[in-house]
């Protein structure tokens, strides 16, 4: 089928515009058990791929925070991701995902549901 002539083709990605200012958090150490603050951690606006990958829904909470913090800083902060209580971990990942404009948390709620359907054997049908 030939577009019409008045036909108007949108272009993405010619538009330049500066990133966004990186998103930079620290995770608190345990005094008690002489664990240091972790190093500063600079997340940097991440790419089309990347963010295609975050809101994949099968994409775990881990998985989106290692994509956006990026393999080598994650190396350095997983330890530290692991011990925050889970509310903390989901809203690293939120604000992250508020800061650059992404919305992450819609797709976690329709993945948290549709495991518990696959859980309990009751997955709709569309």
């Amino acid at each position: 089928m030939a577009a019409a002539k008045d036909a108007q083709v949108r272009v993405y990605g010619d538009e330049k515009r500066d990133d966004k200012d990186a998103f930079v958090f620290r995770i608190p150490g345990v005094p008690d058990l002489d664990v240091p603050d972790s190093p500063t951690i600079t997340v940097h606006e991440p790419d089309g791929g990347t963010v295609m990958d975050i809101l994949d829904p099968q994409t775990s909470i881990r998985r989106a925070l290692r994509l956006y913090i990026g393999a080598t800083q994650w190396d350095q902060i997983e330890e530290y991701v692991d011990r925050l209580k889970w509310e903390d971990c989901v809203g690293l990942l939120q604000d992250i995902g508020l800061h650059f404009g992404i919305d992450k948390p819609l797709t976690t709620e329709v993945n948290r549901e549709e495991r518990r359907q696959r859980r309990t054997g009751r997955a709709r049908r569309r």
